[in-house]
C-alpha cells in the first residue's frame, strides 16, 4: 500500500492552538496546544518523551519478538513496560496484535503528559487521536477520494474530553490493514463564532 502524505492535517488546524510536529522514527505526532503554553522547551521535552519511550518500546521488543507480529491478543513477558502493557490491553479488548495500538499509545502518553500543563491539546498520530479541551471540537471524516471527505464530522464537547479516537483505513496510510476499508477521521477547526 503506497504512503499518502498526511495533507489531512491542514484541515484540522485549531485557530486557538499552535500546532506543532514531532517526529522520531515512525512516531508521527501533529499536535495542537494553546499558545500561551506553547514553546520551544515544550517541544524538546515531548521530543525527549517520545524517545523515551520509543526506546523502552523497542527494547522490549526485541525480548519479545511476537509481540511485533501477532495480529491476535498476546501475553506479555515479566518486566513490559508500561506502554506495552497498555498496547497489549486495548489490543486484548478488540481482539487484535497489540501493535494495532501503538500509535493511539503514543498520542495518548504524549497527551496525558501535555494535559498536566495545558487544558487544551490534540495529539494525532497517523488517525489515532488524544483530545483534551475547553470548548466544543469537530472531528470529521478523511476517507481518501471518497465522498465522504469533509461531508460528516463527530462533534465533541468539552464535558467528554479527555478522550480517544481510533480510526484505521483499508484504503489511506500505511499500516497493515488486511485491504478492509474502515474510517478516518480529522478535526474541523470551529469558525470563530463557534467558539464563543
Amino acid at each position: 500500500m503506497e504512503y499518502i502524505q498526511r495533507t489531512y492535517r491542514n484541515l484540522h488546524k485549531q485557530v486557538d492552538l499552535v500546532h506543532f510536529q514531532v517526529s522520531i522514527q515512525e512516531t508521527d505526532l501533529d499536535i495542537g496546544v494553546r499558545r500561551d503554553r506553547f514553546s520551544p522547551e515544550l517541544v524538546s521535552w515531548i521530543e525527549s518523551l517520545v524517545q523515551e519511550q520509543r526506546e523502552s518500546l523497542e527494547d522490549y521488543i526485541q525480548r519479545d519478538l511476537q509481540f511485533k507480529k501477532t495480529l491476535n491478543p498476546h501475553k506479555l513477558l515479566e518486566g513490559a513496560p508500561k506502554l506495552a502493557i497498555e498496547m497489549a490491553e486495548a489490543a486484548r479488548a478488540a481482539g487484535v496484535g497489540p501493535m494495532a495500538a501503538v500509535a493511539g499509545a503514543f498520542a495518548q502518553y504524549v497527551g496525558k503528559a501535555l494535559a498536566k500543563r495545558t487544558r487544551d491539546v490534540i495529539v494525532e498520530n497517523g488517525g489515532d487521536i488524544f483530545m483534551r479541551s475547553t470548548s466544543t471540537r469537530k472531528v470529521g471524516v478523511f476517507a481518501g477520494p471518497s465522498p465522504f471527505t469533509n461531508k460528516i464530522a463527530l462533534e465533541i464537547k468539552s464535558w467528554q474530553t479527555p478522550l480517544g479516537i481510533c480510526t484505521s483505513s483499508g484504503t489511506v496510510g500505511h499500516s497493515l490493514s488486511l485491504a478492509i476499508p474502515m474510517l478516518s477521521l480529522f478535526y474541523l477547526p470551529l469558525r470563530p463564532w463557534q467558539m464563543l
